[in-house]
């Protein structure tokens, strides 16, 4: 993977200073040495005592026959009678649909376990990393169809950004705007970014404004007009997302680089690192995912990181720095949704990100 010198600052391009960081959960302590991802129904039977035959209808009560006789009270058409207030015609009382579905916490899904099928379904049979075929240019760069995540709809990822390659990311999170990462140096605006649609077609737009999030590595682009319909824009988790998963919540998690491959590691801690909340992510302890996993470098910043729900990508953030070879953090944009809506906002109104619906999903 290659790498460009950079900037300043020891989470920043380029830095050589090393940080030695402790994470702690409950089962284990991950020491590691960072440094920055830079360049490199059925119906009820209708009744009624006021129907033909009922108890004030003709032959009821004070008709001829009595109360006993034909027509009367207890006599046929009586109010208890056919047609009577416990007979078969008469008014109508509420209906119970037994056709509709009732969703309860026992029907619902175990979201880990779902995400978990979902990527070993995908990798049942050994498939190739790369997206997109061996670079040529921005113009003329299709999609790999022996990927192992071919069939999920990744056109909402950027190819390409100039003239920086595969650094920085760029991820749909609006039809109009894209998630990037703050310590990138972009070029000054507009830049262009790249995207292709599953039809191989090359796709350009100006990045014409960028605003960070927050105190966060969180940076959000404004393109200059809205995508079109054939690329996908992504959703993202809700703040919650945690409170869907039971004792464990090392579901796995499909993440990019640089050279715009599809890999596989494991959802771990959320935690505050440089004065903002990230989340980590780890090699999977799965072997089979494992094989799909490779360290993250400088270069990597901005790239994607996510999982797949319902054979949709599902945004969690980009890549913020690394930590070793089995690990790095990315940008936790489930912990800042607010912000993230208001700085969309500030740039053009009308658009927010798309949180996805877990409501089928059980809650813990």
């Amino acid at each position: 993977m290659s790498s460009t010198s950079g900037s300043n600052g020891s989470n920043r391009i380029g830095t050589s200073s090393l940080k030695t960081i402790v994470l702690q959960s409950t089962s284990v302590v991950t020491k590691f040495i960072s440094n920055t991802l830079l360049p490199k129904a059925i119906s009820s039977r209708i009744v009624g005592s006021s129907g033909i035959g009922g108890s004030s209808g003709t032959g009821g009560r004070q008709g001829t026959g009595g109360s006993s006789g034909t027509g009367g009270r207890q006599g046929t058409g009586g109010s208890s009678g056919t047609g009577g207030s416990s007979g078969y015609t008469g008014t109508s009382t509420s209906t119970i649909n037994l056709n509709k579905k009732v969703t309860t916490d026992q029907t619902k899904l175990d979201l880990f376990s779902h995400i978990s099928s979902n990527f070993d379904n995908l990798i049942k049979e050994k498939k190739d990393k790369n997206i997109m075929t061996p670079y040529g240019n921005p113009y003329n760069w299709p999609r790999n169809n022996n990927c192992w995540a071919k069939s999920i709809d990744l056109t909402g990822y950027a190819s390409c950004i100039v003239p920086l390659g595969g650094v920085g990311g760029g991820t749909l999170i609006t039809k109009k705007h894209i998630l990037l990462s703050n310590h990138v140096p972009y070029s000054a605006s507009p830049f262009m970014i790249f995207f292709v649609n599953n039809n191989n077609v090359s796709l350009v737009y100006n990045v014409v404004k960028t605003k960070r999030v927050a105190d966060t590595d969180i940076l959000i682009g404004e393109l200059d007009k809205e995508v079109d319909d054939s690329l996908k824009v992504c959703s993202v988790l809700p703040s919650n997302y945690i409170k869907y998963f039971d004792k464990q919540s090392n579901f796995p998690l499909l993440y990019s680089d640089q050279e715009r491959k599809a890999l596989i590691g494991e959802h771990g801690l959320i935690n505050t690192t440089y004065g903002s909340t990230n989340t980590l992510l780890n090699i999977s302890t799965d072997s089979n995912r494992a094989q799909y996993f490779e360290a993250v470098i400088g270069g990597d910043s901005g790239n994607i990181v996510s999982t797949i729900i319902n054979n949709e990508l599902v945004l969690i953030g980009g890549w913020y720095i690394t930590l070793g070879t089995m690990a790095g953090l990315a940008t936790s944009i489930p912990s800042y949704l607010t912000e993230v809506n208001n700085t969309i906002s500030s740039l053009s109104s009308g658009y927010k990100v798309n949180e996805i619906d877990l409501s089928q999903f059980k809650m813990y």
